[in-house]
């Protein structure tokens, strides 16, 4: 299982990756393992969407999307947000983080604000509901950035990358997008990706999953947690 947050890709202000980076950087994953959940994570979130399950992903290079993923560094962040025109968060607006009820779910989204904010001077609302209501307001973007998590439905990359898969972006905003909720959209991405469906040989099929999360990572649409 991998916990993260994605952000709503039609939003014009995280259309710019440099935000989006920025928001990756920011965040502190070991303090919020080592706080909020107390130990209990397997990985912190700097590999990326698939979890490091080396035993059962045996060609599968995770070093290579770890090369391109985001650990703590503030001062990065701000630099980056800064060169989006954005510097210290002014003219950024306040961004509406949407999570279910939960425990852990409410800890972990109160952290993520009080990093947010003393770290990029961007002020982050939580907005808490049931699982469903967040699951139907995720598809229907109605919101900035959403709380989500993914499970494993076989042994492949493809489970967890499909979420990201552009032509499974409806067409026109006004209609719901069930999987790719964040409505990301990046050709090189979908070009690794449809090469791997393609291919037979299981080696070969990771190796081009492998080569679609890096660029999947190099432009995230999400924050990955642990």
């Amino acid at each position: 299982v991998t916990n993260y947050y994605f952000f709503n890709m039609k939003d014009l202000r995280f259309q710019d990756y440099r935000v989006r980076q920025a928001f990756n950087y920011a965040i502190n994953r070991t303090a919020i393992t080592k706080n909020v959940l107390l130990g209990q994570a397997h990985e912190i979130g700097i590999y990326g969407i698939v979890p490091p399950v080396k035993s059962v992903l045996k060609n599968y290079d995770f070093e290579a999307v770890g090369a391109v993923g985001y650990d703590f560094n503030p001062e990065l962040a701000k630099m980056l947000l800064a060169e989006a025109g954005y510097p210290d968060g002014k003219d950024f607006g306040v961004v509406n983080l949407r999570f279910n009820f939960g425990e852990v779910e409410s800890a972990v989204a109160a952290d993520f604000a009080d990093q947010i904010i003393k770290n990029l001077g961007i002020t982050v609302n939580l907005t808490s509901s049931n699982f469903e209501e967040l699951n139907q307001d995720a598809t229907n973007l109605k919101g900035d950035i959403f709380r989500s998590a993914w499970s494993a439905d076989y042994n492949s990359p493809e489970t967890f990358l499909q979420n990201f898969y552009g032509k499974l972006v409806p067409k026109t905003i006004g209609e719901p997008s069930e999987i790719n909720q964040s409505r990301y959209l990046n050709p090189s991405f979908d070009t690794y990706y449809e090469m791997a469906l393609r291919e037979r040989k299981i080696s070969e099929q990771q190796r081009f999953f492998n080569l679609a999360e890096v660029e999947l990572m190099k432009n995230p649409p999400l924050i990955a947690l642990w």
